[in-house]
């Protein structure tokens, strides 16, 4: 029971954070287009400071 629990918790974890990271991508996306390239990078920067330390794939793209 408890190996279920556990892992039930780990599976619903994964696709809050998976989640996360989909519309992140698509809301900056969508901001790029509207925003000129200075402004986008400050967007950028203020969007992931947060994240950046807990999200170990935006450190892997050196984002």
């Amino acid at each position: 029971m408890t190996y279920t629990l556990i892992h039930t918790i780990h599976i619903f974890s994964v696709f809050i954070y998976g989640g996360f990271l989909f519309v992140a991508i698509l809301f900056l996306s969508k901001m790029k287009q509207s925003l000129n390239e200075e402004e986008h990078r400050i967007a950028h920067v203020a969007w992931f400071s947060g994240s950046k330390s807990k999200t170990f794939w935006y450190q892997s793209m050196g984002v």
